[in-house]
């Protein structure tokens, strides 16, 4: 005579070998705060470096008609950080 080990364990312990762990909506919201608070490190130096650079194009393109490229861009940088 076999016997069915499927039927001697209750169908609750079976359905949760097979589950994956869950986690509440609370655990994702520090996670993602916390993944964003460390990135805050090195992700806004970056959009204001993208942001400063868009705003400085324009100057720095309209001073090379006149001179070098070069010149313009170092002329612009010593102007905006003196």
């Amino acid at each position: 005579m076999q016997s069915n080990h499927s039927e001697s364990m209750p169908n609750n312990l079976c359905q949760k070998a097979g589950r994956t762990w869950e986690a509440n909506p609370g655990t994702y919201l520090v996670v993602i705060l916390s993944a964003f608070a460390w990135a805050k490190e090195f992700l806004l130096p970056l959009i204001l470096a993208i942001l400063i650079s868009f705003l400085l194009t324009p100057l720095c393109l309209a001073w090379t008609l006149e001179i070098s490229r070069a010149v313009a861009v170092l002329s612009v940088v010593a102007i905006v950080f003196a």
